[in-house]
């Protein structure tokens, strides 16, 4: 299956379970897409999670078809954009439905950095959690995600600014976890620039493993 065939980077470099489910879902219908609310229990972050699941338009008609899965940072403020390029690039037939995975923010900051900023134009000392937030990727919401719905293998981490420092984090700390990582406008600053360091280092190593 092809759904982003590419890493894609956008800014400064471009290149290529113990939570559960506190209450049921909200359901929504959003022009034919069904949209469920969740708050999520996470014992890995200690602390309650809402992530909005967008399901794509045929999911109720193909009960037995399964779905990639697009993770996407910063809530669902997010959802009608990736779904309106999601819907230009199916026109051209680029990409298949998907399922959208909207994770809204508590303190992205914490979350979405993998180290502690001491860039005197940033916010000293914010950040340094993004291992964390990881894990309970790993080991609590993708596990879920899996469980409640019809998901494909094929899973896409997507953010912007902060979040897009997350999604280049992920390629690096767990290459294998996601298929397809996408960084709007990352914030590689942050940090003096730690972020654009680390991901050079893991490219040159991965064009050596692969040589």
């Amino acid at each position: 299956m092809r759904l982003f065939t590419a890493l894609c980077f956008v800014s400064f470099y471009i290149f290529s379970s113990q939570s559960v489910f506190a209450q049921s879902g909200t359901k929504q219908q959003s022009a034919d897409y069904s949209v469920h609310t969740h708050t999520i229990k996470s014992a890995v972050l200690n602390e309650q999670r809402t992530v909005v699941v967008q399901l794509p338009k045929s999911y109720q008609t193909n009960p037995n078809k399964v779905y990639p899965v697009i993770y996407r940072l910063d809530g669902a403020g997010n959802i009608p954009l990736a779904t309106a390029i999601i819907e230009r690039l199916q026109n051209d037939n680029r990409a298949p439905e998907v399922i959208i995975v909207a994770i809204e923010s508590t303190n992205r900051l914490r979350d979405f950095y993998p180290t502690v900023n001491k860039e005197p134009q940033g916010p000293v000392g914010e950040g340094g959690g993004a291992d964390k937030f990881l894990a309970f990727f790993e080991q609590e919401l993708i596990p879920l995600v899996n469980k409640n719905y019809r998901t494909h293998d094929y899973k896409v981490i997507a953010g912007a600014s902060a979040g897009g420092v997350f999604a280049l984090y992920t390629l690096q700390a767990k290459p294998t976890l996601f298929q397809a990582h996408i960084a709007y406008s990352p914030a590689v600053w942050w940090n003096y620039g730690a972020m654009v360091k680390s991901t050079k280092s893991f490219l040159a190593k991965s064009k050596k493993q692969r040589a």
